[in-house]
């Protein structure tokens, strides 16, 4: 697929801008939201696991890919875990599905774990994330946090 018609200079341009700016190209506030609700997350992780244990961000090597995950705790033992904020929107859904797909496919404990606003919002789409990873609302309790960390 490439670009065409008379308006390939300005897509391509864009393309550009959005690259060059490190911007998803995300315009709905989505991205936005995703990257407010990881701060609150990181906020959340580390005051359950403790700072000294969490990355706000970690370059993670799948198996075809290197992927940016964020709130990434370091358990006993080197064993690591994720834990995504992933919005409603389509792009979140397929993009963390994506990574943790990769990733599930590593020998090794990582614990895969997509929190969402509400379990309730994040529709068919979104349930297709319990394949990959345990989906736990961002309103669950520490022990949940820890139940899910530990089930890698």
């Amino acid at each position: 697929m490439g670009f065409s018609g008379p308006n390939r200079k300005r897509d391509i341009s864009r393309c550009e801008r959005v690259r060059s700016s490190g911007d998803s190209g995300d315009i709905s506030g989505h991205g936005r939201e995703e990257k407010q609700r990881n701060v609150e997350l990181y906020e959340r992780v580390s005051s359950i696991f403790g700072a000294h244990a969490v990355a706000k961000k970690a370059e993670l090597v799948g198996r075809d890919a290197s992927w940016e995950a964020h709130n990434v705790v370091t358990l006993p033992g080197s064993r690591k875990a994720v834990f995504e904020f992933v919005c409603e929107s389509q792009n979140s859904i397929a993009s963390k599905f994506m990574m943790f797909s990769d990733l599930s496919r590593l020998e090794g404990a990582v614990s895969l774990n997509s929190v969402v606003k509400s379990l309730d919002r994040i529709g068919k789409k979104g349930s297709m994330l319990a394949d990959v990873s345990n989906v736990l609302p961002i309103t669950a309790a520490a022990d949940e946090f820890i139940k899910y960390a530990d089930a890698a």
